[in-house]
């Protein structure tokens, strides 16, 4: 065994034992969490941000992943390009006689208006909901939605499936890039929906 290879060890093992000792993580997340580091550093971020996450699921107080997550959001939002044209909707029913509808679009100034309505208040002569983020939060949020739709975690593509009472317990989503829209559909609660 080269040198080379044997001070690697050692330096893998001395990072999985500190993660188990300091950080008090069991060895399988203390594995993932070196190996998250070491992809980061070798810039596939897209794959640690995973390893991070896995992390973060079983150890949510983890400071160490929560901060490499932060970065690489922080980064990612520098170099994602964000369609002039990007927006999402998302349409569901929460009862035969109640439907929320949530929609997202970028402006041309670079920041994000949001709108939110459902048939409870408008019987109640209230508008739907509007604000605008400005343009640091509004890079955030499409780099993160971006990364959400790319990962497809509880996602479906198509329609979402209806009943026989035409009701659906899905929540349908689109997403609009460059002119062409997708459609997706997932359960309530998706990570794109945390977002």
């Amino acid at each position: 065994m080269s040198r080379v290879s044997v001070s690697s060890c050692s330096s893998r093992a001395d990072d999985i034992e500190y993660f188990r000792q300091e950080l008090s993580l069991d060895l399988a997340r203390a594995q993932l969490l070196r190996r998250a580091e070491k992809l980061q550093e070798k810039g596939q971020v897209q794959q640690a941000l995973q390893y991070y996450r896995e992390v973060l699921t079983a150890y949510p107080n983890c400071r160490e992943a929560q901060m490499n997550v932060e970065m690489i959001k922080r980064n990612n939002s520098e170099y994602v390009s964000i369609p002039d044209d990007a927006e999402l909707s998302f349409y569901s029913e929460e009862s035969a006689h109640e439907t929320q509808f949530q929609r997202l679009k970028r402006l041309p100034c670079g920041r994000t208006e949001f709108v939110a309505e459902n048939d409870v208040a408008m019987s109640f002569n209230q508008g739907p909901v509007k604000f605008r983020l400005a343009k640091a939060q509004s890079d955030q949020l499409w780099s993160e939605i971006l990364e959400a739709l790319e990962a497809q975690d509880g996602l479906f593509e198509g329609r979402a499936p209806v009943d026989a009472d035409g009701f659906s317990s899905y929540t349908d989503i689109t997403a609009k890039f460059h002119g062409e829209e997708q459609h997706f559909y997932g359960h309530r609660g998706t990570p794109l929906e945390e977002i």
